[in-house]
């Protein structure tokens, strides 16, 4: 089964090998027991056994794991091919309950499901971790009463995504990337978001890959074995999608 061009996925090919590290351990091992999954074909690529772990040299048979995980393995059986990006992006987005719209582009719903995940994040933070975050998006809440603050932060944040998209990859990568910086255990939330957005580099419990797994998103009921790989492959995607357009915008204004 071969790679579908897609170019929601060719991205893949600039990334470097250390960051594309995660994405392909969370691809072959299953975080939970540390041990390889039974249904991944990526550790029996030809290239993958070359250049391993020179990721960025078999990017595409990574993006090919990426689309035959999306598909059901029976249909990819039939028609010989997995599924693009976009469309594995909405499936995670359905099984998540986010609303999206299908006509937008893949960036506008990358963008709409990690506010779903930082809002249900926020949503289960108590009153003082929710003080930093308010303080770290500048959102005076003195005078809030307690039941009024998570409103406020989950509005704050909404408006820095929805200012631009160039605004929005910075808030994913300075999230998202203090996080897998940092890997601080059983850290909390409120702490990381309230850190990086006031420009300070704190950490939480886990990445986008650990979010997924240990942020009550994979709930029995939606927990299929492809599944528990696409929705954390997917906010990892997301991830590494931003911190790439960021080091593109960069190098344009330098």
């Amino acid at each position: 089964m071969a790679y579908r061009p897609d170019p929601d996925l060719e991205f893949l090919g600039n990334c470097k090998s250390e960051e594309l590290a995660d994405l392909v351990q969370l691809l072959t091992y299953d975080p939970k027991d540390d041990k390889k999954r039974l249904t991944e074909s990526l550790t029996s690529n030809g290239k993958y056994k070359r250049y391993y772990p020179d990721h960025s040299k078999y990017w595409k048979a990574i993006a090919e794991e990426i689309q035959c995980y999306g598909g059901n393995s029976i249909v990819n059986l039939v028609r010989r091919k997995g599924v693009l990006y976009k469309e594995i992006l909405c499936d995670v987005c359905d099984k998540m309950k986010v609303k999206y719209k299908k006509t937008d582009s893949t960036k506008i719903i990358e963008i709409t499901l990690f506010e779903k995940v930082i809002t249900k994040e926020i949503s289960e933070l108590s009153e003082n971790e929710l003080k930093k975050i308010a303080k770290g998006l500048d959102i005076q809440v003195d005078n809030i009463p307690a039941g009024a603050i998570a409103p406020a932060v989950v509005g704050g944040l909404h408006l820095l995504l929805s200012t631009s998209v160039p605004v929005a990859t910075n808030i994913i990568v300075d999230i998202f990337g203090a996080v897998i910086a940092r890997q601080v255990v059983n850290s909390s939330i409120g702490a990381l978001i309230g850190g990086t957005l006031a420009g300070r580099a704190l950490g939480v419990a886990a990445g986008p890959i650990g979010w997924a797994i240990s942020g009550g998103w994979l709930l029995a009921d939606i927990a299929s074995p492809a599944t528990r790989v696409t929705i954390p492959a997917v906010l990892q995607i997301i991830y590494l999608r931003s911190l790439y357009e960021q080091r593109t915008q960069e190098v344009q204004i330098s």
